[in-house]
C-alpha cells in the first residue's frame, strides 16, 4: 500500500462534499502530506489548512524530496525498527522509533526527568 492508498479516504471524502461547502483541513505530521495533496486536488473545497507540527511540501518540495532530504539530514537510523506487513521485497509498512534515536535526535533539548 503506497502512501496515496492511506490517503483516499480523504480525496472520497472531498470530493463526495455539495459544490459550495467547504472545510477546514489539519493535518499532523506525514499529515501534512494529506492535506498538501487535498488542497492542491480541492482548493474550492476548502477555506483553511492548518499544518501542526506536519510535512508542507510546495510546488518545489515534493513529497520524496522531503523524505530524502529527512533521511540525508538524519543520516544513521540507531534504534530505530521497520516493520515489513507486506513482506519483505515490498516498501516499511510501519517505522517504530527507538529510545535512543528520540533522546538524540528528537529530544535532545528537553530536559531530563528526575
Amino acid at each position: 500500500m503506497s502512501i496515496s492508498d492511506h490517503y483516499k479516504p480523504l480525496r472520497d471524502l472531498m470530493a463526495s462534499l455539495p459544490p459550495h461547502e467547504k472545510v477546514i483541513i489539519v493535518g499532523h505530521s506525514f499529515g501534512g502530506l494529506a492535506i498538501s495533496q487535498a488542497m492542491e486536488r480541492f482548493p474550492h473545497k476548502i477555506s483553511v489548512g492548518v499544518f501542526l507540527t506536519a510535512l508542507m511540501p510546495g510546488p518545489s518540495l515534493n513529497a520524496s524530496t522531503v523524505y530524502q532530504e529527512s533521511s540525508r539530514r538524519q543520516g544513521d537510523q540507531l534504534d530505530n525498527r521497520y516493520t515489513y506487513g507486506d513482506g519483505p521485497k515490498s516498501p516499511p509498512t510501519t517505522l517504530t522509533l527507538g529510545p535512543i534515536q528520540l533522546k538524540s535526535r528528537l529530544y535532545e533539548l528537553s530536559p531530563i526527568e528526575l
